[in-house]
């Protein structure tokens, strides 16, 4: 029967990246609305590229997931709304919870 172990590691590092990513972003968005509307264009194009990385990042944080324990890459399909975000590792007879669950959309 596998053992169910948290992983913190996965929030911590969704909160640094939130603010590694969303803070720049925040800020190209803010600045021509509040200070420079001059800089729209050139914080648009400044924008999307920081927004497609994080995007992405946060994607693949929710389909793969290295093991702590074995150092293999797990990776999950998507499951129904509010259940947890899980990855099982058969070769440590681990499931990993992460602490996240699916979205309702």
């Amino acid at each position: 029967m596998p053992t169910i172990q948290r992983d913190w590691s996965v929030q911590r590092r969704h909160l640094i990246e939130t603010a590694i990513f969303g803070i720049p972003f925040l800020a190209c968005v803010l600045v021509p609305i509040f200070f420079r509307p001059d800089l729209f264009f050139t914080c648009i194009i400044i924008a999307v590229p920081i927004w497609l990385i994080g995007f992405t990042r946060q994607c693949r944080r929710f389909h793969r997931f290295e093991c702590p324990t074995c150092g293999v890459m797990l990776s999950r399909k998507d499951g129904d709304a509010g259940e947890p975000v899980v990855f099982h590792c058969e070769r440590c007879e681990t499931v990993w919870d992460t602490g996240f669950t699916e979205s309702s959309d």
